[in-house]
């Protein structure tokens, strides 16, 4: 699994991405990457760090670190992992 922190650092090809915080990778966090899997495209998952909630100002209790996510992720068969710094000026961005 390749792990990266900018975006552009990623190749570009078909992917079939999954975006969240995925803290814990629980069996629904296993089921999206295998249906990404699925596709035929390359399986990504998109994931937060600092928690969104932190940045916001909001309590969070985190079941895992960053490190044991990503070694969740990869035992759940994610390709890549792109790892988006979660900063007030993302949170202030429109959908």
């Amino acid at each position: 699994m390749r792990v990266n922190m900018n975006p552009g650092a990623l190749p570009r090809v078909p992917r079939a991405v999954a975006l969240g915080t995925f803290d814990g990778v629980h069996r629904g966090h296993r089921g999206l990457v295998a249906c990404a899997y699925g596709t035929g495209l390359v399986p990504t998952v998109v994931t937060f760090d600092p928690h969104p909630r932190r940045v916001l100002g909001r309590a969070v209790s985190l079941i895992t670190t960053l490190d044991r996510r990503l070694e969740l992720l990869a035992d759940a068969g994610a390709a890549d992992v792109l790892v988006a710094a979660f900063t007030e000026e993302v949170a202030r961005m429109s959908a």
